[in-house]
């Protein structure tokens, strides 16, 4: 079969490689799609995760080729997805519903751009999704970025009624986006540097836009919510901030834009450690939140949201390219003015 393999710095190769076996516990799958994930751009741009010699990708979805002994409850054929990280099932953050921070996850199925992908020590429900009808093999490619996105809303304790500032309008920051309108937040402020992507944000719910590029974030928040500012805070009349961007220059903004009282969730991760103005978080009383990934349960809630139109996981994808062309794509997915999500398939 054919597999991109990471030769170097922005170096992807499509090779020729031994065709996966199914061995006890394991299935074969055919590749139908495969997202470009930011973790994949860390990669590809600076080698980080990886060596030469590997393969790439994990936000996929296929169907099922092989079958190896051991493995019950799927067939030849079904469409499914398959979770790269997953839990115990045994530990105490596991039992409590948060698996995203087992401490024993194992890794799966990380080679994906490519024809096929042999997955280990299968389960159904908790390594392997079956894709649901009403659901497309490359909207489930897209079900990782949007199981974070659900994360993040849940953290955030955002409600109808509130506004929520959403920075950073890539996958997960459009999933947000639509998350929040799905459960019935109408004041969505999206925030981002691309015309495109703010249009898009516009186009799936947000009610309003700002430019990050501008450099006044803290005041355009304030006058888009018709703030009154005190002598005492500076703060608009946001409730949450949703940051997907790990945007190290508009933290201070984000922290002094949220309304006293508020929360700021972080989804993104920042390139380097950063300093915060702790004095702004004691006394506005905000409530500062880490949001990991997703939880098993995020996975069959998303895929509920997909399954009931509730959101439009494909307005997300803005090209699709051929395995062939995989270095083609990956500099698709770097420019952040034009793409939001990028997938490739062998026959994309």
């Amino acid at each position: 079969m054919r597999a991109g393999i990471y030769r170097g710095i922005r170096t992807l190769v499509i090779e020729d490689v031994p065709d996966p076996v199914a061995g006890q516990g394991d299935i074969v799958l055919d590749v139908a799609v495969c997202g470009i994930c930011g973790s994949d751009l860390h990669s590809y741009t600076e080698g980080a995760w990886i060596s030469d010699g590997m393969g790439m990708g994990h936000e996929f979805a296929g169907r099922v080729r092989a079958i190896g002994p051991g493995v019950d409850g799927l067939a030849l054929g079904d469409a499914v997805t398959v979770n790269p990280f997953v839990p115990c099932g045994q530990c105490a953050q596991c039992l409590s519903g948060r698996t995203n921070l087992c401490a024993d996850a194992s890794a799966s199925g990380g080679t994906a751009f490519a024809e096929q992908i042999l997955i280990h020590d299968v389960e159904v429900g908790r390594r392997v999704f079956a894709i649901p009808e009403g659901v497309t093999l490359e909207e489930a490619c897209l079900l990782e970025p949007l199981s974070v996105g659900m994360r993040a809303v849940a953290l955030s304790g955002a409600t109808a009624g509130q506004t929520v500032a959403v920075v950073g309008l890539g996958a997960i920051g459009q999933c947000v986006v639509q998350v929040l309108r799905a459960q019935g937040v109408t004041g969505i402020i999206a925030v981002d540097r691309s015309t495109m992507r703010l249009q898009r944000a516009l186009e799936s719910g947000a009610s309003a836009t700002v430019d990050g590029s501008n450099g006044n974030l803290t005041d355009e928040l304030i006058a888009l919510t018709h703030a009154t500012v005190s002598p005492f805070q500076e703060a608009s009349d946001v409730d949450v901030v949703i940051e997907c961007a790990g945007a190290v220059g508009l933290l201070p903004a984000v922290l002094r834009a949220t309304k006293a009282g508020g929360s700021v969730v972080f989804v993104g991760l920042f390139s380097r450690p950063v300093e915060i103005d702790i004095n702004t978080v004691v006394q506005k009383e905000l409530r500062l939140c880490g949001s990991f990934a997703y939880t098993v349960a995020d996975v069959k809630n998303a895929f509920e949201l997909i399954a009931t139109g509730r959101v439009d996981m494909a307005s997300l994808i803005t090209h699709r390219r051929p395995l062939d062309e995989l270095g083609a794509a990956f500099d698709d997915q770097l420019d952040g003015e034009s793409s939001i999500k990028v997938v490739v398939g062998p026959g994309s």
